[in-house]
């Protein structure tokens, strides 16, 4: 008791930052009222959209993605913003340098749209659930340093927790479908970001709205089939755009387990050596 009450003795005013929640969750709901009746995800199984050109369905797939994800931020940005009001999620700063922070219970952070991060955007999408799946589920499947030491032990921890987020959301197959891509998805961005430096050619800032492109497609392009539920509908929305998320993802995915570019550069016992004697 006593820690908790220190926790929030002399808590600052909460007015500023509620009222920042309460503009972001007004900036949500017009997105929802106005942009999002504009941009209907159903639109995906008409026949107009499978005549469109394939760059059209890539960021038709983009933009309803984001517009659907508003109308979750309103919800979350709401009960963000009633916490706060309460001053359940202030955090007392440690030192002088450091400021006030409400952020002690966050459901998300909207500003990850803008990343080409996946692991950010998974970690600060409805983040207690995220948090709650890593510590109950994916570290349950194997612990940190089995992970560490085997590569295939951290990929079954990876799909088994997708799955089991699967379940946790319920029987309908566009889960499944949509869960079981994420996974492979993931993992094929992990496998990037290991080697990231053989790729400093397009790590220049003017690169940056290709790669936002190109990873919020492929990242929602499993969100159609979170959103339409039936197996048939999902089947009939990747048909329309040739399957373009699986087979890339997949093509990648099995790819990177045969070519040496993909493959972590351990030092050699030679260059270790030399290494050590150099520091000696």
């Amino acid at each position: 008791q006593m820690c908790i009450r220190d926790r929030y003795m002399g808590i600052p005013s909460p007015w500023k930052r509620f009222g920042e929640l309460v503009l972001q969750t007004l900036f949500f709901i017009g997105v929802t009222l106005f942009v999002l009746p504009r941009l209907p995800y159903r639109h995906v199984l008409d026949k107009d959209f499978a005549e469109r050109s394939l760059f059209f369905k890539m960021a038709y797939i983009n933009a309803t993605s984001i517009a659907i994800r508003c109308r979750y931020y309103l919800g979350f940005k709401l009960a963000q913003a009633n916490i706060t009001l309460a001053g359940i999620s202030y955090v007392k700063p440690k030192g002088e340098e450091e400021k006030d922070s409400w952020e002690r219970i966050i459901s998300s952070k909207a500003r990850y749209e803008l990343s080409i991060n996946v692991r950010e955007k998974v970690d600060y999408w409805n983040r207690s659930v995220q948090l709650w799946l890593k510590h109950y589920v994916y570290l349950r499947f194997a612990t940190e340093e089995e992970m560490k030491k085997s590569a295939k032990r951290a990929t079954q921890a990876n799909h088994f927790t997708f799955i089991m987020s699967a379940l946790w959301h319920g029987l309908y197959p566009g889960y499944y479908l949509a869960f079981i891509y994420w996974g492979f998805f993931n993992e094929t961005c992990r496998k990037f970001f290991k080697i990231r430096h053989k790729f400093n050619a397009i790590s220049h800032p003017i690169f940056y709205p290709m790669k936002w492109f190109v990873v919020n497609l492929f990242y929602n392009y499993g969100a159609i089939p979170f959103f339409l539920l039936d197996l048939r509908e999902s089947l009939k929305y990747m048909q329309h755009t040739v399957f373009l998320g699986p087979l890339v993802i997949l093509f990648i995915y099995f790819l990177s387990h045969q070519i040496p570019l993909f493959r972590e550069e351990k030092p050699s016992r030679s260059s270790l050596k030399t290494t050590d004697l150099k520091a000696k």
